[in-house]
């Protein structure tokens, strides 16, 4: 039990590090930007840019996953066409 008791203020502190680091990164890309330095539009946040990635990788995937899918259906498609064409062919 003191072993998480010392454990908890640590992670506390990182938290709060992080944030202050997020805080840092969003002020000093609003200052960029107001220097006219083309970097996240309208000096948005370091978070809300994560989340942004986030959610564009996520609909990248989804997507990737459907196209994946419809390449097996054409595929297959094709296999089947094929084989009744030569099957068709073989027959006298």
């Amino acid at each position: 039990e003191i072993e998480r008791e010392e454990e908890n203020p640590a992670t506390a502190e990182f938290s709060v590090v992080l944030n202050q680091s997020c805080k840092n990164y969003a002020h000093s890309i609003q200052r960029k930007n107001k220097r006219g330095f083309k970097t996240l539009s309208k000096g948005r946040t370091f978070y809300a840019m994560l989340k942004s990635q986030e959610r564009r990788f996520e609909k990248y995937q989804k997507l990737r996953i459907q196209g994946q899918k419809q390449q097996r259906r054409r595929i297959g498609g094709a296999a089947t066409v094929g084989l009744a064409a030569t099957t068709l062919s073989s027959l006298p």
